[in-house]
């Protein structure tokens, strides 16, 4: 820029007004058009040093964003450990009541075979009976787990493979466009650099040669044509280029669903299966003992009933839920195809007054990164409270079969069920042990990362190392609850509020989500959040970055690059609040729904107890 105002006044010296003649009307125009460039170049160094500030700002910020994060990731990995080493603490204690309850049972077994002489011979050959039936039930179950075992731990590498290979992919697509928009970006610089020369020449021709002004002025009506054309050819060009890649992403969208589906059908199908093999040989041992207790195990037999046809039902609401998410995400498509019509009206509105809301706009950027923050807070806060319930509900259910099993009396078949769970125990934690490395594992080796010199772009995916929900269910399932304390999450959302106190987003209904956290900073009864959800919550921290927005000031090219970063941030959250929904399990669905509170009348007794707060 500044060759060109150089070689402008070398071509404009010779022709100007000699020293010591008299300054004509000419030479007035031509220093007032002088100081009129000078004004703008002053203002564009202006506007390019706002531009720079707004952008170290907003890199500020989300940088702190970062750092918060990691700190709450450290905390829930601590939370995590402190978890197992409680889990293994119950697991010890309950193999020595296990053996206690043992040996009474076999003590009362010998004082029986003292005083009853004339029983043995019909109790052994019962038992010999029984024993061989046992046997084959043992077989049988053992083989059905294997199977299911197996199922289970192929279904979930396999998912997480495939979780790993959408993030690599989304990546590199997020990475392609961000260059293409740099290099538009710069196309419109050099552009604007080019019009700005042709003018000032255009003016220093006029000021020499007044009768060439009609020539000069067709031929600048035809660049600005000629400019016009080719911006439109450039829409043109992308809007093509938004519908190739809005038509790609909805195939990829209705494959991905498709197979997702079909993974779940086959799952649900397996355990449907596994629970009708159980139920059968349940009832044949009930048909067996009918002698000994048998109204008392035809109860316990329909509640695992119960039990077993609740997950299915829970299971077809989760394919239901599935199913309206993928039509979240068509309604969500089609409107990204209709957001460039929009955009096109809205940046002839910007062109007309540009450079008076150029202010404005940025601070209506500012606002709307402050209310995204906000809502995140509040949203994991409401997270928090839930998963906190569900914990208080799990030490309540912990606590009733403690109670049971101490008031029950022992039985011989007691104690092989007890060893059986005992081994299927064992084995679960082996392979929560293993997926537990393998999230570390990923932690510790994560992908590779963008380049420094351009800004990162950010995932609506879930991170490699989250579980997926079958085995998150598993997991959570075989981990006792544990009871500690909660960081205030109240000087956490009011560090994002800042002074100004803006209001929340959606009015008074936004600022009633989360009654919890503002009402007690330190949860009385100590709850804290599961690691599997937590660590499914962790992308919704991840901020998009602000689009930098051009220099010179340009109100058309602002918004042409602020729509986008919206409708991606809608993207985003709809994206985490589908896989905040798909992480419930069926047992997390029973707990927070009150239609099946109402089947079990100790079940109501005790939720309506803890719940009274």
């Amino acid at each position: 820029m500044n060759r060109d105002s150089a070689r402008l006044d070398r071509v404009a010296s010779p022709l100007g007004p000699a020293p010591g003649a008299p300054r004509t009307p000419c030479g007035e125009a031509c220093d007032r058009l002088r100081e009129e460039l000078e004004q703008a170049q002053c203002s564009e160094t202006r506007t390019r040093e706002d531009l720079e500030r707004l952008k170290e700002r907003h890199q500020a910020e989300i940088s702190a964003v970062k750092k918060e994060r990691d700190i709450l990731e450290n905390r829930i990995l601590e939370q995590a450990q402190k978890n197992h080493e409680e889990k293994k603490r119950l697991e010890s204690e309950g193999e020595f009541r296990l053996r206690e309850l043992a040996e009474q049972h076999l003590s009362a077994l010998a004082r029986l075979r003292r005083d009853k002489d004339s029983e043995i011979k019909e109790m052994k050959e019962s038992f010999q009976r029984k024993l061989k039936l046992g046997e084959k039930w043992i077989d049988s179950g053992t083989d059905a787990r294997n199977k299911a075992e197996s199922y289970a731990n192929t279904g979930g590498r396999d998912c997480l493979e495939q979780e790993v290979e959408k993030t690599v992919k989304l990546s590199s697509s997020l990475r392609a466009q961000l260059h293409a928009t740099v290099k538009e970006k710069e196309q419109l610089l050099q552009r604007q650099d080019i019009k700005e020369v042709e003018e000032s020449l255009w003016l220093q021709h006029e000021e020499v040669l007044r009768a060439e002004w009609h020539s000069h002025q067709q031929a600048l009506c035809a660049l600005e044509q000629q400019a016009q054309e080719e911006l439109q050819a450039e829409r043109h060009r992308q809007q093509t280029q938004q519908k190739l890649l809005l038509d790609r992403q909805k195939a990829e969208l209705t494959q991905q669903h498709a197979e997702w589906c079909r993974q779940i059908t086959q799952r649900h199908m397996q355990q449907i299966e596994d629970l009708q093999a159980e139920l059968r040989t349940h009832t044949e041992l009930v048909a067996l003992q009918q002698d000994f207790k048998q109204q008392n195990q035809a109860q316990a037999f329909e509640r695992q009933l119960e039990e077993s046809r609740a997950e299915v039902a829970g299971l077809r609401r989760e394919n239901g839920e599935l199913k309206e998410q993928l039509t979240a995400l068509h309604s969500q498509a089609e409107g990204r195809v209709q957001e460039p019509y929009r955009q096109q009206q809205d940046q002839r509105c910007w062109d007309e007054g540009a450079k008076s809301r150029q202010h404005l706009e940025a601070e209506s950027l500012k606002r709307e990164h402050r209310k995204e923050i906000q809502t995140i807070v509040s949203d994991f806060s409401s997270a928090q409270t839930r998963l906190q319930a569900r914990i208080v509900s799990l030490e309540t259910e912990l606590r009733e079969k403690e109670e049971k099993s101490k008031r029950r009396e022992s039985r011989i078949e007691d104690l092989q069920v007890i060893g059986i769970l005992q081994d299927k125990l064992s084995e679960r934690d082996q392979v929560i042990k293993r997926l537990v490395e393998e999230r570390h594992h990923l932690h510790q080796h994560p992908l590779v990362a963008s380049d420094g010199s351009t800004l990162k772009t950010y995932e609506n995916r879930p991170q490699p190392g989250s579980l997926t929900p079958t085995l998150r269910k598993k997991k959570m399932e075989d981990t006792p609850p544990r009871v500690t304390s909660v960081p205030n999450l109240s000087s956490y959302e009011r560090s994002f509020l800042g002074p100004e106190g803006w209001p929340p987003r959606g009015g008074a209904g936004a600022g009633a989500r989360s009654p919890q956290a503002v009402k007690s900073p330190s949860f009385e009864h100590g709850r804290s959040t599961p690691p599997g959800r937590q660590l499914h919550a962790s992308p919704t921290t991840q901020l998009p970055p602000h689009p930098r927005p051009p220099p010179g000031g340009a109100g058309s090219q602002t918004l042409y690059h602020r729509v986008p970063q919206r409708s991606q941030t809608q993207y985003h959250q709809s994206a985490n609040s589908t896989a905040m929904c798909m992480q419930r399990t069926p047992s997390e669905q029973r707990s927070l729904e009150p239609g099946s509170e109402a089947q079990d009348p100790q079940r109501q007794e005790w939720f309506t107890k803890y719940f009274s707060f």
